[in-house]
């Protein structure tokens, strides 16, 4: 899975539930685009119960692409979350 190789980062990004389909997009448009511009590995925890507030957001690869993973997904978020539907 490239967790822990040398040479590697990875973060985690807690993101409120009602924005996770944001993040993932129609048919997960939005969040293959991001792992293709970023070259990051993106993957929405799918085991938060129903009732979870947030969801977590795996991102692994080199350190550069998480950074920029990080980056576009709380543009994402920020964008979405201020009421501009």
């Amino acid at each position: 899975r490239g967790r822990g190789a040398p040479g590697s980062a990875s973060a985690r990004i807690a993101v409120p539930s009602s924005l996770v389909g944001a993040v993932i997009g129609k048919g997960g448009e939005t969040i293959k685009r991001l792992s293709a511009e970023t070259g990051a590995r993106i993957e929405v925890a799918k085991d938060a119960p129903t009732t979870a507030v947030e969801r977590s957001i795996f991102l692994s690869g080199s350190p550069e692409s998480v950074e920029k993973a990080r980056g576009l997904i709380e543009a994402v978020v920020r964008e979405r979350g201020s009421g501009n539907r």
